[in-house]
């Protein structure tokens, strides 16, 4: 049990980014610790860091990469639109009835 008066972690403090599976119950998990990335191995009865990330321009492009495959980001979601949009026939312009001429001309 946690001591009393300590609280879940802000998702701004640390956040977990994506796990891969190596082998057997081995993995990797990609951790946002502040401004800086941590990539972890977790195994059974044993937790060790494997590379701590700390370059501004790589933590920035891990970041984009992850969060892009989430299904709540902002690029997911006007993929999903995109997809949508390509799955409906389009209306306007072509075979477009055109309005009626005035004064009779």
């Amino acid at each position: 049990a946690a001591p009393a008066g300590l609280g879940p972690l802000p998702q701004e403090a640390v956040e977990p980014l994506g796990t891969v599976v190596l082998v057997g119950r081995q993995q990797l998990q990609l951790l946002r610790l502040g401004g800086r990335l941590l990539l972890v191995s977790l195994a059974p009865g044993a937790v060790q860091t494997v590379a701590e990330i700390s370059d501004p321009a790589e933590v920035e492009h891990l970041l984009a990469l992850c969060r892009r495959q989430r299904p709540d980001s902002a690029t997911a979601a006007f993929r999903q639109l995109l997809e949508q949009a390509a799955s409906q026939p389009a209306s306007g312009f072509v075979g477009a009835a055109r309005p009626a001429a005035r004064g009779g001309r």
